[in-house]
């Protein structure tokens, strides 16, 4: 029976023999280490103890998954400060609590779903925290780190309705109202943000040269971004998808040609009463929450809702989802699909029909009989 022992430097080392051979583990200055292996030798026999010591040694190298977080945000590429900082409070309020402690190659599938019943919020703020987390098992694969993502096959439940009942979509009386109701320097942005789709950040960065009054375009390529650092600063839009020429409606190269003409380029298109840039907080207390108020129905929209109001007024015109998807930036059609398709409910009548002609257009002479049972 091996024994713990002590050398004159102040280790402990337990001596036994494993297959025939003479063998000495030592454990530093742990004695519980030291004594937890004679017990596991005693109870369990020498192979088991040395084959649970070698698994300990190899679990204690391998890195835990906040210790991969650290590294992995600090290797992502082509990621933005404020984009990055979201990522890292995702990670830290909603995964570090539950699977930050666990070795990598020890997180299961199992381990990942019980983290994810445990999130709150809506089902597009718990999607982007999942995102952070596929995104960090994904690298680690890559990697060499892991052999298998423990959330591949995992499916996100769908527990809210908060795209479509966020969404408030205006008419086009409605729009013309909340015109009339914005006072004239803010009409031209307001233009801009209900003719284009564009994005609040996206608009308020444009300048005089992203405008081509001539081609009747306008050049996205940047927008305003947020720093716990450096504060609001303007970098590149949303996506790769996000850098896009617009084609503007009359209306809306009719309402910007003031603020272009005989300005420099580099100059802001839309600027507050002090020449500053237009800022989204200040701008919906002290104007586009009087201009919805006294008579636009109830809910009030928001902002981001001229957005939203703008590709309801395209597809009621018949223009094609891709079209959208690219007017908007989105980076992929599925995007587009997921938050407006349900504005689209005769598209599978739309598709029948359209079968349907082609059926007939075929085989004209065809006649179909029904039979009796």
């Amino acid at each position: 029976m091996p024994k713990v022992q002590q050398r004159e430097s102040g280790n402990y080392f337990v001596r036994f023999r494993l297959n025939a051979v003479q063998t000495t583990l030592t454990f530093g200055t742990d004695p519980e280490a030291a004594a937890q292996f004679v017990r596991d030798v005693d109870q369990r026999g020498v192979q088991w103890a040395w084959d649970n010591y070698q698994a300990s040694e190899e679990d204690a190298a391998e890195m835990t998954l906040g210790e991969w977080a650290a590294r992995h945000f600090k290797a992502l590429p082509h990621v933005g400060p404020a984009t990055l900082e979201n990522y890292q409070r995702d990670w830290r309020l909603r995964w570090q609590p539950h699977l930050g402690h666990m070795r990598l190659s020890r997180i299961t599938r199992e381990d990942v779903t019980t983290a994810l019943a445990k999130q709150t919020g809506s089902d597009k703020t718990i999607a982007n925290a999942w995102g952070t987390l596929a995104s960090m098992f994904k690298m680690a694969v890559l990697d060499g780190h892991m052999e298998r993502s423990p959330t591949t096959g995992v499916k996100l439940a769908k527990r809210t309705s908060h795209e479509k009942a966020e969404h408030r979509y205006l008419t086009a009386d409605e729009f013309m109202q909340v015109l009339e109701d914005t006072s004239e320097r803010y009409r031209p942005l307001v233009w801009m943000l209900g003719g284009t789709g564009m994005r609040w950040g996206e608009a308020a960065a444009l300048t005089v040269a992203d405008v081509n009054l001539a081609a009747k375009t306008v050049l996205v390529n940047k927008a305003w971004k947020r720093d716990r650092e450096k504060g609001w600063y303007v970098g590149p839009p949303k996506t790769a998808r996000s850098k896009r020429t617009i084609t503007l409606p009359n209306e809306v190269v009719e309402s910007i040609r003031p603020l272009v003409e005989g300005r420099k380029r580099t100059e802001l298109l839309f600027t507050n009463r002090n020449g500053d840039p237009v800022k989204h907080q200040p701008f919906y207390r002290e104007h586009w929450s009087k201009a919805c108020t006294s008579n636009i129905a109830a809910p009030r929209p928001r902002i981001h809702d001229l957005r939203h109001s703008h590709v309801a007024w395209l597809i009621a015109a018949g223009v094609g989802l891709p079209v959208i998807q690219a007017r908007l930036g989105h980076e992929k059609i599925t995007t587009t699909i997921d938050t407006y398709g349900h504005l689209i409910p005769d598209l599978h009548v739309q598709a029948a029909d359209a079968a349907s002609r082609v059926f007939t257009s075929a085989r004209p002479h065809l006649v179909l009989v029904k039979r009796d049972p």
